[in-house]
């Protein structure tokens, strides 16, 4: 009965990853201030602050997207989420500092807290933070193994989320699997051929 925006969602008819993404940034002068005051600004910018004029953010949308599909109330969803029966929320952001090791896990708590109880037969993973960098690597890897397998994976790892995707990513067994962008890839070879240009001009012998 209530209206909510979704970035977006991979529907694997009984699995799904629900997306938020956020290019909000945390303030320098935040993050050297008292524990308290720098984590009620990280909610400010990915959560559900204690100010009630700033509106839900980040792991808050994610919770009622989600709640939405559990509970069986996202009525008009573009696909049937009607079969899904486990569901992995991810918060992909800008800021590489929130998807440092540790904040996943604090962020997962005020996530869970959000979302209230899951029905039983339902499996909500715990909240999986990656930075946009990481989310194009995944995407670029996409023929070697599917992004759920890699999600599984993480999950079953570092369930409490103390450690980062990042690290999972070139620890783990897809270290060898993880192709890099191809915009990086196109950029490194407009680079290459300035070079060869520059030193192997058009017309020169040898």
């Amino acid at each position: 009965g209530h209206d909510f925006e979704i970035d977006a969602l991979l529907n694997n008819v009984t699995t799904a990853v629900v997306f938020e993404m956020k290019a909000a940034w945390i303030r320098e002068d935040k993050v050297l201030t008292d524990e308290s005051v720098f984590l009620e600004h990280v909610r400010e910018k990915y959560g559900q602050s204690s100010n009630s004029e700033e509106r839900p953010k980040g792991v808050a949308q994610l919770a009622r997207i989600i709640q939405a599909i559990i509970r069986g109330e996202w009525k008009d969803s573009p696909g049937d989420v009607r079969a899904i029966r486990t569901i992995y929320p991810v918060l992909a952001v800008h800021d590489e500092r929130i998807a440092a090791p540790g904040f996943g896990n604090v962020l997962d708590e005020d996530f869970r807290s959000l979302l209230g109880p899951v029905p039983r037969g339902m499996t909500v993973h715990p909240l999986i933070v990656m930075t946009i960098a990481d989310l194009e690597n995944l995407a670029s890897s996409v023929e070697r193994f599917g992004l759920e397998e890699f999600l599984a994976a993480y999950s079953r790892k570092y369930p409490d989320r103390m450690r980062s995707v990042r690290n999972f990513m070139g620890s783990s067994e897809f270290v060898d699997k993880i192709a890099p962008p191809r915009k990086l890839i196109d950029a490194f070879e407009m680079l290459m051929a300035v070079v060869r240009d520059e030193l192997f001009p058009k017309g020169t012998e040898g």
